[in-house]
């Protein structure tokens, strides 16, 4: 399967393995900061987050919810549009006022999706509020944000797979790679 993929990506940059590794470490460490909570909303933004989510919460030792939230900012293309669309199936304010919650997503780069939905979520009365990322990139962020919990830094280039996509492929790849620039048809960074 991952054979007709060998000239889309020039090369792995975080291996399967890694990748559980680093989703394993991330999970100790909630479990640790929220040992005892009554209940923790996990905020995953989708699509790119589902997979990492998906293994973080088997890995978590606690009274959990999940909320799946569409949020985008890049609509096909490898540079943020600057405008981020929330969408979500559930009525986020009865879901999330007084509660513990936490964002999962997949990688912070310029910040402009993780500072919007975190200004979104902030309106609804929160207890508390923490960010999770598996990948940051090692970049002027356009919009700094307080990480609480980052898997691994990465240098400034597209990267695709474990549910990072470019215009809707390559989610399913099982590692972390960076897109071949022959792929790239325009833009900058993801």
């Amino acid at each position: 399967m991952l054979q007709g993929y060998l000239m889309e990506y020039e090369k792995i940059i975080v291996s399967a393995e890694e990748i559980q590794g680093t989703v394993s470490g991330l999970a100790e460490q909630i479990n640790l900061t929220y040992n005892g909570i009554k209940k923790l909303v996990i905020i995953v933004l989708l699509e790119g987050a589902r997979p990492f989510a998906n293994d973080l919460v088997k890995q978590l030792d606690l009274p959990i919810e999940i909320v799946y939230i569409k949020a985008s900012s890049y609509n096909g293309s490898t540079g943020s549009s600057g405008k981020v669309h929330i969408q979500s199936e559930t009525d986020l304010e009865h879901k999330l006022a007084g509660q513990d919650v936490l964002i999962v997503d997949d990688i912070y780069d310029t910040g402009i999706t993780l500072d919007s939905v975190t200004k979104s979520l902030e309106a609804y009365g929160l207890k508390s509020l923490k960010i999770c990322v598996l990948l940051e990139k090692m970049l002027k962020h356009n919009v700094d944000i307080p990480i609480d919990f980052t898997g691994l830094k990465i240098d400034d280039v597209f990267v695709i797979g474990y549910g990072l996509d470019y215009d809707d492929k390559y989610r399913e790849l099982p590692f972390i790679a960076k897109l071949s620039e022959a792929q790239i048809k325009g833009g900058s960074n993801a």
